[in-house]
């Protein structure tokens, strides 16, 4: 297979013809990329991307996604040409006027093809025939997995989580009922230290007789995230700050995915994911609170701790903008799921549920590892 060409037929569907080059089974020489005029751009992607594997690309444009016979000249000129090249197609893109003619003509002269379940991630032999699928390896990593889906720069955090703030989450979940009110109290104070600041304004006298937030803020200082002096609060670093106006649920969250990493067999899992990418003319930057891979799926988390009112437009915002992000850089077959820490009103369940969003909020997060393992499947 190493000295062997891949026909792939370009469309947006990217993974399918990104997993089995990644595969060190079937890793070819070269990829010839057969693309319509309105896929240059999906085209380009995806050479870019074989480049970083050693693997050479072959442009191949046809002028008509949809003139089946068009298509069967180019494809029988392509093996015309190199005739004395082992060349395979993968059938799992393009256009079905595409697939169809690649495939008669591929099948009529005795050559390979495959197919790659989109779901499954499965390599299915379609000539010779082979009942027997073959599981891909899941090689692919977060941010080649985005750039594929158009993303031109990521970034990510590289640190796990501390033992202390790991400590500190689980206190916060455990005893969430009896935090709620105090962390969103601790949430306004640290957000008017934004800008590095670091500073709080004054702690008003209701805050400060307040017994729940007071323990909160003992918690906070015996993970060495805050401080108190003249009745404001000083925040150890721009982190710190971010952690005490809610991020932690970000940690929280990115731990639980760490615990389930192995049992799941996660390939990459990642926090504070930054993606830069083109929309027009313009520069488009997309924070993703947690991020992880699964069978060469994406699974796109957002951690929400502000409390949103009943049918209040700033939820169904939220969960518009979590649908149409995860179908821009996670593809057709991303998930995605909001993790609330305070409770998600009926009106907000049933848009989350019509946009196929998985939710986790507020009690229910003291079962949050559970509640992943059972969104995302076990391995086929």
């Amino acid at each position: 297979m190493h000295n062997s060409t891949h026909l792939i037929l370009v469309s947006d569907q990217t993974i399918p013809n990104i997993s089995p080059i990644l595969d060190q089974r079937f890793r070819p020489k070269k990829v010839v990329l057969m693309f319509a005029p309105d896929k240059q751009e999906v085209c380009h992607r995806l050479q870019g991307l074989y480049r970083t594997y050693g693997v050479e690309t072959l442009l191949w444009p046809i002028n008509n996604a949809w003139d089946i016979y068009s298509i069967q000249d180019r494809v029988l000129e392509l093996l015309v040409t190199h005739e004395h090249d082992e060349i395979i197609l993968n059938t799992t893109g393009g256009s079905k006027p595409m697939s169809i003619a690649a495939y008669e003509v591929f099948r009529s002269n005795n050559k390979k093809i495959f197919y790659v379940h989109p779901e499954k991630d499965l390599l299915i032999w379609m000539y010779p025939h082979d009942p027997t699928p073959i599981d891909l390896e899941d090689r692919i990593k977060i941010p080649n997995y985005l750039k594929a889906f158009g993303a031109e720069e990521v970034s990510y955090s590289p640190f796990g989580v501390k033992p202390e703030l790991r400590q500190l989450n689980q206190a916060l979940v455990t005893h969430i009922e009896q935090f709620s009110g105090a962390l969103s109290i601790l949430n306004y104070y640290a957000s008017t230290a934004e800008h590095h600041q670091l500073t709080s304004e004054p702690i008003d006298h209701v805050s400060n007789k307040n017994h729940d937030f007071q323990k909160l803020l003992d918690l906070f200082k015996q993970a060495q995230l805050l401080n108190i002096k003249q009745n404001k609060l000083h925040f150890t670093d721009e982190a710190a700050r971010f952690i005490c106006n809610g991020g932690w649920l970000e940690y929280y969250t990115h731990s639980c995915c760490l615990n389930i990493k192995d049992k799941l067999i996660l390939q990459d899992v990642k926090r504070n994911v930054v993606v830069k990418r083109r929309a027009g003319q313009e520069t488009v930057k997309n924070e993703l609170d947690v991020v992880l891979l699964k069978d060469n799926k994406a699974y796109i988390i957002e951690c929400k701790t502000r409390m949103f009112k009943k049918r209040s437009p700033d939820m169904e915002n939220t969960l518009y903008k979590l649908d149409s992000i995860s179908d821009t850089l996670g593809g057709v077959q991303c998930r995605s799921m909001l993790v609330s820490y305070h409770p998600m009103h009926e009106h907000a369940r049933q848009r989350a549920h019509e946009l196929h969003i998985e939710y986790c909020s507020h009690s229910e997060l003291k079962q949050l590892e559970q509640k992943l393992m059972e969104w995302i499947p076990a391995s086929y």
